[in-house]
């Protein structure tokens, strides 16, 4: 499970949107698991009816993860700034922890897996998919099927760039030992209300501040 959600952590830090004139949208996701360990059914139950958001403008994203029962995280980005604020919910607290964006593109050179780009392509949600296999340095695989319909400068990430993914998820698949999660794409729109409030990097009321190392060293994330 440990990697599985070191692999998810780098699949929504990948997402920073960087737009173009009046570029804005939300792309909605399910989440769905199965396992095939009894001894995880009832974490498995737990985690059932999770969802994913993104947001974008341009100069701000945000991605919702709702885990079912089990978690919620909020990644709130401004690209003008460099700022980023990320909201945790759960049975261990509320916490938030602000950060500054990477900027050095060089992690891209370092990235510890290897992007194929396929022919095969399908329909998603109305949009044009393509598929691209993802393998880890320790040799795990996954599909990951991406739209280029979307128009985003994804310079400097590491998953979503020339040298990753080349475009934006629609469709996901993560297996392991058993354990299985797949993000789908549900609706794309192109317009988005209340921004303001949407891209707040306002700590919320309730929120308890704590480091990015302090977040690390908790319970959950061992």
């Amino acid at each position: 499970m440990n990697k599985i959600t070191a692999i998810l952590i780098l699949f929504l830090a990948s997402f920073q949107f960087i737009g173009a004139q009046n570029l804005e949208g939300h792309i909605s996701y399910k989440i769905d698991f199965t396992v095939d360990d009894s001894e995880m059914e009832e974490v498995m139950s737990m985690m059932q009816g999770s969802t994913m958001d993104l947001y974008y403008s341009n100069q701000f994203s945000r991605t919702d993860l709702n885990m079912g029962a089990l978690i919620n995280s909020t990644t709130i980005m401004d690209l003008g700034t460099n700022k980023t604020l990320t909201l945790t919910s759960g049975m261990m607290g509320n916490f938030a922890v602000q950060s500054t964006i990477p900027v050095d593109e060089e992690d891209a050179e370092d990235a510890d897996f290897k992007v194929t780009l396929t022919t095969e392509t399908k329909q998603i949600i109305g949009l044009k998919a393509k598929k691209a296999i993802f393998v880890t340095d320790e040799g795990e695989t996954f599909e990951f099927w991406y739209t280029d319909d979307i128009q985003l400068n994804l310079k400097g990430q590491a998953m979503m760039s020339q040298k990753g993914i080349p475009g934006v998820l629609l469709e996901m698949v993560i297996m392991q030992d058993g354990f299985k999660m797949s993000f789908t794409a549900l609706s794309y729109e192109s317009k988005l209300a209340k921004k303001n409030q949407l891209f707040s990097l306002d700590v919320p009321e309730g929120y308890t501040l704590k480091s990015a190392e302090e977040m690390i060293t908790m319970p959950f994330g061992n």
